[in-house]
């Protein structure tokens, strides 16, 4: 008797667990990194922050970083030779 209430109270059960939710989608990216693809390439110091009206990272090889996504920051990222390697949002 105990045993077929066991497998009755299993469905019920069920029934209250929430289903996960379903990953955030990033939001469009709102940075100025696609004006900036000139510089990809270039040397680090040719990238000047001054004037941006954004939070910018500036991420050098080995170098530890957040994996938050945040559409309006500009990430520059630098190559193990000191060269620009990529700028995306993010």
């Amino acid at each position: 008797m105990k045993a077929s209430a066991i497998f009755l109270a299993i469905p019920l059960l069920a029934a209250c667990v929430e289903a996960p939710a379903s990953p955030a989608v990033p939001a469009e990216a709102t940075c100025s990194a696609e004006s900036l693809q000139h510089l990809v390439g270039q040397p680090e110091n040719a990238f000047d922050p001054t004037g941006l009206d954004e939070p910018v990272r500036v991420v050098h090889p080995d170098e530890a970083v957040t994996m938050d996504y945040n559409p309006g920051r500009l990430n520059v990222e630098i190559g193990a030779d000191g060269m620009i390697a990529a700028i995306r949002c993010g």
